[in-house]
């Protein structure tokens, strides 16, 4: 509309809310807009109300708690000032502080929860045992330092039972064992498990078979144990217990079966421990125990007395003796295999278990086996450093 101004009178009557504005010949008054509208221009033609449609009414701005900010937030016009608080810099960024990564979990340490809230428990890993009861390869554990123990068990195979008429049991498999530190050792060792004597199944009066020798790489071996000696009409000894070297069978020189070793010449074979066998008999060699390491001598024979395997603390049970008049039982071990009983013809020989028990004898004829000496074992042990 346009519009002429007397004094005291404006005609016609203006707008409410609008904006005056001219066309270049008189004056106007737009329309009036609604709430919260902006004036809009629009050139030359009339300006318009319109809804606001872009742009911020507030910036605020937040930072790390080593810095500090100010003159935040900015509503229209204003300047962001940011400085330094005060606070130590976090380790993983460069400076002095607390770091803020959540912690590692590493051997001896273990870590509960989450950043900030985790929990430190200085606990060393739990022992891990490696049993090998046939041949295979130790690898060494992740987790432990260089300061961890490894205990190393070795038992050789036990030998086996003779088969005749007078039969000697299988001598017990030796015990032998090593601590060494875990960086001495390879990532992986070859572990080779000692076999028990084979048993004697043909019919011909045959000593028995000795057991096989185990070790654990180069670091430490384990001898089995010597078969039972055989005869057709005379009383023979066991097995010898093997420990330092292999368990004997009867030879010129030790005619009723041997022990672990022999000492000078006492005319005695003993055991680890050095404890004395009985002095050689022309009639029978009672079996002597492997009273640590060594294994059990295997039973001796007269007809009159079979003799039973002797006993052993670590290492292997000898196997009992047997003849035309009964078999003796096998010797036990506390921590090794037990000997096997004798038989008479059926049902033979009873082997020897593992590790490294000595097999029953057993009479000769077309019947069973004589027993078979229980093959070796090697268990490994990594205990945590201090």
């Amino acid at each position: 509309m346009s519009f002429v101004i007397n004094p005291g009178t404006i005609q016609p009557p203006l707008t409410a809310g609008g904006v005056a504005y001219g066309t270049g010949s008189s004056a106007k008054v737009s329309a009036a807009g609604t709430v919260g509208q902006v004036l809009q221009s629009n050139g030359a033609s009339p300006p318009s109300f319109v809804s606001f449609s872009g742009g911020v009414s507030s910036v605020a701005m937040t930072v790390p708690s080593v810095l500090s900010v100010s003159g935040s937030p900015i509503t229209s016009s204003g300047t962001l000032a940011v400085t330094y608080s005060g606070t130590a810099l976090p380790i993983a960024n460069g400076g002095t502080g607390t770091a803020t990564p959540a912690l590692v979990q590493g051997c001896g340490i273990t870590i509960t929860g989450s950043w900030p809230n985790q929990t430190i428990t200085n606990a060393a890993p739990a022992a891990k045992t490696c049993t090998f009861n046939a041949s295979g390869t130790w690898t060494k554990p992740s987790g432990y330092g260089t300061t961890a123990r490894v205990y190393i068990q070795a038992w050789g195979g036990g030998g086996s039972g003779a088969k005749s008429t007078f039969a000697g049991g299988g001598g017990g498999g030796g015990f032998n064992y090593r601590w060494m530190s875990i960086a001495c050792l390879a990532s992986t060792v070859t572990v080779t498990i000692g076999a028990g004597g084979a048993g004697i199944t043909a019919t011909c009066g045959c000593s028995g078979n000795f057991g096989g020798t185990t070790s654990f790489g180069s670091h430490i071996s384990a001898f089995g144990g010597g078969g039972g000696t055989a005869a057709a009409s005379t009383a023979r000894g066991g097995g010898g217990g093997g420990q330092l070297s292999r368990g004997c069978s009867a030879t010129s020189g030790n005619p009723f079966g041997g022990l672990a070793f022999y000492v000078g010449a006492s005319s005695r074979w003993v055991d680890f421990e050095g404890a004395g066998a009985n002095v050689f008999s022309a009639v029978w060699h009672p079996a002597t125990g492997g009273y640590y390491k060594g294994g059990g001598g295997g039973g001796g024979t007269t007809c009159g007395s079979p003799k039973t395997g002797a006993a052993s603390v670590f290492g292997g049970g000898g196997g009992g003796g047997t003849n035309p008049c009964g078999g003796g039982a096998g010797g036990a071990s506390s921590f090794g295999g037990n000997g096997g009983a004798a038989g008479n013809c059926a049902p033979g020989g009873t082997a020897g278990t593992q590790p490294g028990g000595g097999g029953g004898a057993t009479t000769n004829g077309a019947c069973k086996s004589s027993g078979k000496g229980g093959n070796g074992r090697v268990v490994v042990t990594v205990y945590a450093g201090v």
